[in-house]
């Protein structure tokens, strides 16, 4: 399996990353979130507009949804064939669904079709594709959100899903954006090869103090504030401190892991 970080920003436009969105091949590639311009990134790197096989998308900020409707003109333009599997909270589906057209992207126009996977945490967390299960978990990240906004705004979707991904070989996980790393509790609670986390709502010490004692290999740090740039062995030391065992990795745009 390969991850490829197209984007590490967090909500915060920075001057030198992109924001959110994680590239990943194994039996089929698969985008986590659409915050990076990944039409661009696709061109850039010469990717087929059928490279692409499923997009699961966490929460409705749009550091992480907000290049959804230009990766799909791309893919429209560059003359996507293949289905495209687009995997995420049903309210915000159906939002996008909406947005679309609104975009002057109709399906009548696409010639390719969208399959929509609506995931809900009570009837149906887990999706399967091939040999790939994805697991969603749910984070409190938009709550304060829901209390402030929710009785005004029907049409908004609230939810955030992290994401456990089992293959044959390996398993990881995608934090998506979380209130605490109180979060994270049920994403961790059995043995992962890799999990890749956010790192803006909450101090370091909170995350590595969660992960101490966990069976998680690798610690992929995303989506965190330009002032933890080059700063990745002062956070692997601070790790260390807090108990966790694991190996520490600060993502960068363009890294890219192979587990």
């Amino acid at each position: 399996m390969e991850i490829r970080f197209l984007g590490t920003a967090n909500g915060f436009i920075s001057a030198s990353r992109w924001q959110t969105s994680i590239l990943v091949r194994d039996e089929f590639t698969f985008l986590l979130d659409c915050g990076a311009p990944v039409a661009h990134l696709m061109a850039r790197h010469k990717l087929k507009a059928d490279s692409i096989d499923t997009i699961w998308l966490s929460h409705s900020h749009s550091d992480h949804i907000g290049q959804f409707p230009s990766l799909i003109q791309h893919l429209w333009l560059e003359k996507r064939s293949k289905p495209l599997r687009v995997v995420g909270p049903g309210l915000l589906l159906r939002g996008l669904r909406e947005w679309l057209p609104m975009c002057m992207l109709f399906p009548e126009l696409l010639p390719f079709k969208i399959e929509w996977h609506e995931i809900s945490v009570i009837s149906s967390p887990s999706v399967t594709f091939g040999s790939l299960t994805f697991t969603s978990f749910p984070t409190r990240h938009l709550y304060n959100f829901r209390k402030r906004f929710a009785a005004g705004n029907k049409q908004a979707c609230f939810e955030t899903l992290a994401v456990r991904v089992e293959t044959p070989r390996c398993s990881f996980g995608f934090s998506a954006d979380l209130d605490s790393p109180e979060d994270l509790t049920y994403l961790i609670k059995n043995p992962l090869n890799v999990l890749i986390c956010e790192m803006t709502h909450f101090k370091p010490e909170s995350l590595f103090e969660k992960m101490a004692n966990t069976k998680v290999s690798k610690l992929i740090l995303t989506h965190y504030p330009d002032k933890f740039t080059l700063k990745e062995s002062k956070l692997q030391a601070l790790a260390a401190k807090q108990g966790f065992a694991g190996e520490v990795v600060l993502a960068t745009d363009e890294a890219c892991f192979k587990i």
